[in-house]
């Protein structure tokens, strides 16, 4: 089970600062609005907002590369290996973080 607020996560905006919300109850996370580009302050909200998925995919990643067998020597094993490596990773610091 996660420790994390379940989602999905959307972008909520106000006058003063963008919301990431996990329902209309659920302030999971605040970006003040400053003087960052607007362009790169949505970069920054969407990845914020998608932070979930990408968890769930990289835990899918590992999944799949779990069936990478460490003896075998072809390119699509050691590939599968390595996508699970950074796979687990960043699963390890997202855990680790929350």
């Amino acid at each position: 089970m996660s420790k994390h607020t379940p989602g999905p996560w959307r972008i909520h905006e106000t006058p003063t600062y963008y919301g990431i919300m996990a329902d209309a109850r659920v302030l999971v996370a605040v970006v003040n609005k400053s003087k960052k580009s607007k362009v790169e302050t949505e970069a920054n909200l969407i990845l914020l907002a998608s932070a979930e998925n990408l968890l769930a995919a990289l835990e899918q990643i590992n999944s799949l590369a779990c069936y990478a067998s460490e003896e075998d020597t072809s390119k699509r094993a050691e590939v599968l290996l390595a996508i699970g490596d950074t796979a687990r990773k960043a699963i390890s610091e997202i855990s680790d973080a929350v």
